[in-house]
């Protein structure tokens, strides 16, 4: 995945722009593959990171499963989520 999202934000103009990248690094083995294949390239400037309640997050996504189509927009999908973001 990190390997794809260099390759996709080489091939756009690597320099020529700033990225957000929404929903990653989900833990922090996510941020140390990151640094491995970034290393020094870039410059993350900042993270932004929201907390919230497991009520609040079943909610949110019980409600935008009802238009989104996505597979895994689901009670067992975001339990695994929480259950990851935990450890």
């Amino acid at each position: 995945m990190v390997k794809l999202m260099k390759k996709a934000m080489k091939d756009n103009g690597w320099h020529k722009h700033s990225y957000l990248i929404d929903g990653f690094p989900r833990s922090l083995e996510n941020f140390d593959a990151f640094k491995e294949v970034f290393g020094d390239s870039v410059d993350v400037k900042f993270t932004i990171f929201y907390e919230c309640s497991f009520e609040v997050m079943e909610k949110r996504i019980l409600e935008r499963a009802k238009t989104s189509g996505r597979s895994d927009d689901n009670i067992e999908a975001l339990k695994k989520r929480f259950d990851t973001y935990k450890t």
